[in-house]
């Protein structure tokens, strides 16, 4: 059986990009990046289980306003790229290429009117990080 890690990240702002322009911005996301591990024995672990660090993994979801005309900028289906911000300052984010899965509409419960979308995504490339979030822990 394979084991994973997890690591949740989560924040408010960003902004979703398409053909270099931003089409969207972003009210609050929810990134997940995993990476799944193999078990094996072999003639020099003394009977133990060793594990190979396997494929990496990126998915999350963010809520985004409809256009001013009331149209989703994205589709199912979609590649764009997102960069989520951690903070305020613009410096301290991640960038990825992600492919849209499903959105689901938000509905204002007292008049109907459709106010925005939840969009679940996943990454097809990279997750890389600017500023204070691409600093790696060894350096």
């Amino acid at each position: 059986m394979a084991k994973e890690r997890i690591s949740v990240l989560s924040s408010k702002d960003g902004s979703v990009w398409v053909a270099g322009q931003p089409v969207a911005l972003v009210l609050w996301w929810a990134l997940t990046k995993r990476a799944s591990s193999k078990a094996y024995v072999a003639n020099d672990t003394g009977a133990w289980r060793q594990r190979m660090a396997g494929a990496k993994e990126t998915y999350g979801q963010f809520e985004m306003k409809l256009q001013a005309d009331g149209t989703v900028p994205v589709q199912e289906g979609q590649e764009v790229s997102l960069r989520l911000h951690v903070d305020s300052t613009g410096q301290n984010y991640y960038e990825l290429p992600v492919l849209i899965e499903r959105i689901s509409t938000r509905v204002d419960i007292a008049t109907g009117e459709v106010i925005g979308c939840i969009v679940d995504f996943v990454s097809t490339g990279e997750v890389v990080g600017h500023g204070m979030v691409g600093q790696r822990p060894d350096g």
